[in-house]
Formats: C-alpha cells, sequence, structure tokens
C-alpha cells in the first residue's frame, strides 16, 4: 500500500512512518513538505491513501483537500493537524477527507485503524460509484 505524507514536519513524518509500521504491513511511504510537492506525488503515483497536515507555509491542508479531490476523484485522505480546530474538522469532512485526527492524541492504533478504514472506505466507494454506472448503462 502507497502512503503519501504531506506534512512540512520532518519528525512527524517519521512519527507517521513508525506508526504504521507497527502494524506489520507492507508500506511504501512518499513523502512532500509542502502542498506543492504533494499533489505533485499524488498526481504522479498511484497512492492509497495520504496523511494530510493542516499547516504548511504554502498552503493550508483544506485547500491541498480540495485539490486532491477535484471532479469526481474518490481519495482516502486522513487529516491531521497539531490544533485539534472543531472548524478544520467538519470542513476537512465535508469536503471529503475520510478522517481527522489531532496529532496531540495520535497513537499506533489509532493511525492504522483510521488508514484501514479510509482505505476500505475508498474502495467500497468506488465500488459503489462503479455499480452506479453499470446500472445506468443498462436502463
Amino acid at each position: 500500500m502507497n502512503i503519501l505524507i504531506i506534512d512540512d514536519a520532518h519528525g512527524d513524518h517519521d512519527i507517521a512512518m513508525e506508526y504504521l509500521s507497527d502494524s506489520g504491513k507492507n508500506y511504501k511511504f512518499y513523502h512532500a513538505y509542502s502542498a506543492k510537492d504533494g499533489v505533485e506525488l499524488y498526481k504522479t503515483h498511484k497512492i492509497d491513501c495520504v496523511l494530510l497536515d493542516y499547516h504548511m507555509p504554502d498552503k493550508d491542508g483544506i485547500t491541498v483537500l480540495k485539490q486532491l479531490t477535484e471532479g469526481a476523484q474518490i481519495v482516502p485522505v486522513i487529516m491531521m493537524t497539531g490544533d485539534g480546530n472543531e472548524f478544520v474538522a467538519v470542513t476537512a469532512m465535508k469536503l471529503g477527507s475520510h478522517d481527522y485526527i489531532p496529532k496531540r492524541v495520535l497513537t499506533s492504533k489509532a493511525l492504522n485503524r483510521a488508514v484501514e478504514r479510509a482505505v476500505e472506505r475508498s474502495k467500497m466507494m468506488s465500488r459503489m460509484e462503479l455499480y452506479r454506472e453499470q446500472l445506468e448503462q443498462s436502463n
């Protein structure tokens, strides 16, 4: 599974990789330390899940989330922030983020569970969209 981490803090990349590696699953990590680089990596690689920081120097996570979810694309994104701001959480979820985790309560178990749910939900939504298209064609 390919995980893209978009976060300007190198230490947060290390923590996310450590926590996800604890699960014993085989992850490949892509690292972006700016919003621009993150969007570019997403467009050029097959990414299964995005861990997205809210506070970055070039753009905020909400702006990046909008770019990632342009069109009808289903993107499994988990928004993470050091703030724990309800407005950011609600906005992120409305724009298609699959989960929201304040960094201060981040644990290995919570991150692994969030990634699994986000990927599974994304797959389910893709299957539903495919079924919907097939139904339209058959009608």
